[in-house]
């Protein structure tokens, strides 16, 4: 039998959860609370999509993820912004249960050996 998940998407962008990945339109300033509201209505797994551009909002990033692992009671998932081993590891510091990957990218190929 298969299980299937609800897996509910926030898209971080300097510090707000935003629309989408082209759609920087701010849909909640607090993730957290979002990610919170995701939980009680029956999501599965959050996944959070960091699309940080410098290293402040990357660590701002970080920070709101810190929150929103504390908020949920679902497994978080942190994608976006993963180009090193130590960005894995900050992800996993911050209380996620997996980085994921984009294997469209090269660099996140190389990365998969290291990991």
């Amino acid at each position: 039998m298969i299980k299937k998940l609800f897996c509910a998407c926030i898209y971080l962008y300097q510090g707000s959860a935003v629309r989408n990945l082209q759609d920087h339109t701010v849909v909640d300033n607090d993730a957290a609370r979002l990610a919170a509201y995701y939980c009680n209505n029956n999501a599965d797994r959050i996944i959070v999509f960091d699309q940080s551009n410098t290293d402040e909002e990357h660590e701002l990033a970080l920070d709101t993820i810190k929150k929103i692992a504390i908020a949920c009671e679902v497994p978080v998932i942190g994608a976006g912004n993963v180009k090193r081993m130590e960005d894995v590891k900050k992800l996993l510091y911050a209380g996620v249960k997996r980085a994921m990957l984009n294997f469209s990218k090269k660099v996140s190929i190389d990365l998969i050996k290291e990991v």
